[in-house]
């Protein structure tokens, strides 16, 4: 059984020099964006969420809901009360996602970043969860071994894909009837996409549903598979908004030269033992 109040300890502090972990500082979040630009080549930041406008912002709110409630956390790595560096964690059912690390040179150097994740696994083994995963880019070898050296396993590669909305229209293998589709929570995401850079809505239809993302006023957050069905991209294109399409989860089942491959992703995964 997961712990749900403590899935995520709330303070932990290392046995050397004077950092302190603990949840992350409601302001402190304006600099997780920051950071994470620090890392992240340009042309990936920019088409991630960290790029977003209001991202900071979005987590600020976030961070009002009450700490035993709350799926997505975040730790603050503290030194003498200055922020060095944050993880951030998602309970996803008894998987938990490391989505975003990074340390200043000026504690990484002491070995914080390997200890403190060896700690954590210990203790997502102690509160029911099965498994840890995350994703590191090809390019990041660095990363790649790190992670291999705590005993996470490579899966799959996935990549990131952008292409005109145009362009995807000639993508169609299965065909519904576009009269039947319905657009859940557009209003909603538009506002929330013109707050804080980000949203997303759902398309609902014969074929099912395709949750769509919005990312700033440049790009619409698609799985894949959603290019195989006419009438979703057909929904895009009557909104009428220029928008790219991003493909994030992988090779579509159709390609193109139309589809430009911008970035790749490598999942890792790590399987816990229960230690109770």
């Amino acid at each position: 059984m997961i712990l749900l109040d403590d899935w995520l300890p709330q303070t932990y502090k290392l046995d050397r020099k004077d950092i302190e972990i603990r949840p992350l500082h409601r302001e402190d979040y304006v600099r997780v964006p920051i950071y994470t630009a620090r890392w992240l080549p340009r042309e990936v930041f920019e088409r991630t969420v960290f790029s977003a406008h209001g991202y900071a912002s979005f987590l600020q709110q976030n961070a009002g809901v009450p700490l035993r409630c709350q799926n997505d956390r975040f730790h603050g790595f503290y030194q003498s009360g200055q922020l060095q560096g944050f993880s951030e964690w998602k309970l996803r059912g008894t998987t938990v996602v490391l989505n975003n690390f990074f340390l200043n040179d000026a504690i990484r150097c002491l070995g914080v970043g390997s200890t403190y994740l060896q700690e954590m696994l210990l203790h997502f083994s102690k509160s029911g969860i099965s498994h840890v995963s995350l994703d590191v880019f090809t390019w990041n070898q660095g990363a790649r071994r790190f992670y291999e050296r705590l005993g996470f396993d490579s899966e799959h590669i996935s990549g990131w894909y952008e292409l005109e909305l145009e362009d995807a229209a000639s993508f169609e293998v299965d065909s519904y009837d576009y009269n039947g589709i319905r657009m859940m929570n557009w209003a909603e995401a538009k506002a929330m996409n013109q707050c804080y850079g980000l949203g997303s809505f759902t398309l609902q239809g014969a074929f099912g549903e395709e949750a769509v993302g919005l990312l700033k006023d440049q790009y619409y957050r698609l799985r894949g598979e959603a290019l195989r069905v006419k009438q979703v991209v057909l929904a895009l294109q009557q909104l009428g908004e220029e928008r790219k399409v991003l493909i994030t989860d992988g090779n579509p089942h159709c390609t193109s030269t139309a589809m430009k491959l911008v970035n790749e992703s490598l999942r890792m995964r790590r399987t816990l033992t229960s230690a109770n």
